[in-house]
């Protein structure tokens, strides 16, 4: 794999086996920005398998069991948000891998293509997300209200409306900032 990264673009010649007999083949590696620079990969994966019609089953939940399933998983899926959010504002995650809205329609197409289940599976994680996001303290967000409304149950007093514009300016320009990242990010992976 080492050799592919050092080699983004590039056609290599590439030896694989396939029942029992062994093939050179050449591949063009695909080319993926990693920071400032661009690495190879080989984009080789493998076809999922097809479950046998005896090996998947339904299951139907009566009404008040399948509300705890749900509310179990928005919990997971609000956790799994936090963390990812936290890993963005440490650095452990790059911003570069933020989606904007090409990502977020070519990921819905592929889960129309799916069938129905999917795609409304897809729709509410995509709200559900969303809803997280818009809890975040950041002014201009419900959360940044939450927040004003906090500290002034703290200090007992309305904040100053000057300091609420210049708080709710640097939360638009923020979220500007992250909306352009992630249509950015989109475009270069459309091209690269």
């Amino acid at each position: 794999m080492k050799y592919a990264k050092t080699l983004p673009g590039k056609t290599v010649p590439v030896e694989i086996e396939r029942a029992g007999t062994r093939l050179s083949l050449n591949m063009t590696l695909d080319k993926h920005l990693n920071g400032f620079h661009w690495e190879g990969r080989m984009g080789v994966h493998t076809q999922p398998p097809q479950w046998a019609a005896n090996k998947r089953y339904l299951f139907q939940l009566p009404l008040p069991a399948a509300l705890h399933e749900a509310a179990k998983e928005v919990q997971l899926i609000a956790q799994f948000n936090g963390v990812v959010i936290q890993k963005l504002l440490s650095g452990k995650i790059s911003l570069l891998s933020l989606g904007g809205p090409i990502a977020i329609f070519e990921t819905s197409t592929l889960a129309f293509q799916q069938g129905l289940a999917i795609y409304i599976s897809f729709l509410g994680l995509l709200s559900l997300m969303l809803a997280c996001i818009n809890l975040l303290p950041i002014p201009g967000l419900d959360g940044g209200q939450l927040l004003f409304c906090v500290i002034e149950g703290i200090v007992h007093r309305p904040i100053a409306w000057h300091w609420q514009q210049l708080f709710l300016r640097a939360g638009v320009v923020c979220l500007i900032l992250l909306m352009v990242q992630a249509t950015v990010n989109d475009i270069l992976r459309l091209f690269y």
